[in-house]
């Protein structure tokens, strides 16, 4: 299953923070359009995500070390698969989890041309 290239490289595009386990809390912004706003509110919507989903979305953040944007596919599963070894279809969850991040806008996936 392969929902991106290889060369895929995934970068953060959302604010968090990191609570006291050291899971992650994506800051979700308010919404913009008035409709959503009158249904949903104007407050910073917080969201918890569990170990795996913190140990994805800190992987994105990328190599401070390396000049280059984002994290590509294999870097970040190096690093799920030493911390999530035997981890029942990691690689499935993960890609959907990526897909998801992505479509919310709270990653961005970059594809070199």
């Amino acid at each position: 299953m392969n929902l991106f290239p290889p060369e895929s490289r995934f970068r953060q595009s959302c604010s968090f923070e990191t609570d006291p386990e050291g899971d992650v809390v994506l800051l979700i912004p308010p919404p913009t359009g008035w409709f959503a706003r009158l249904t949903r509110g104007t407050k910073v919507h917080r969201l918890q995500l569990d170990r795996l989903g913190s140990a994805v979305f800190t992987a994105c953040g990328g190599v401070p070390q390396t000049g280059e944007e984002g994290v590509r596919w294999d870097e970040l599963w190096a690093v799920l698969e030493r911390e999530f070894p035997g981890e029942p279809n990691l690689e499935r969850r993960t890609e959907l989890f990526l897909r998801h991040l992505a479509s919310k806008g709270w990653i961005r996936v970059l594809i070199p041309q």
